[in-house]
């Protein structure tokens, strides 16, 4: 299968983006899953173990959420949910759906 180009073909959530994480606070774990339809294979789940920069703006290691997709379809706008669960006690569950088209 061809890869498509998407604004957002390889995810990456901010801290931000996320919501805003506690000071001293990283995340655990992660899972993203497809909400909108099932023509998505999402993989590569992981949390970032390097700096990373995006949109010009630093995040640091443990700060993001990294995937994977592949399957979509031209013209057809996703939503994805990324479950992340933070490192602090008790633990945080932070919830985002983020949208991505395919163009």
């Amino acid at each position: 299968m061809t890869r498509r180009e998407w604004y957002n073909w390889e995810g990456v959530l901010t801290p931000e983006q996320i919501e805003r994480l506690e000071r001293g606070e990283s995340v655990a774990s992660a899972t993203v899953a497809e909400v909108s339809t099932s023509d998505l294979t999402i993989g590569n789940v992981s949390v970032n173990v390097a700096a990373l920069t995006v949109n010009n703006k630093p995040v640091a290691i443990g700060k993001g959420v990294q995937w994977s997709v592949s399957g979509q379809v031209d013209g057809r706008t996703y939503t994805m949910r990324v479950t992340a669960t933070t490192d602090s006690s008790p633990a945080r569950v932070l919830v985002r759906d983020v949208q991505a088209e395919c163009v």
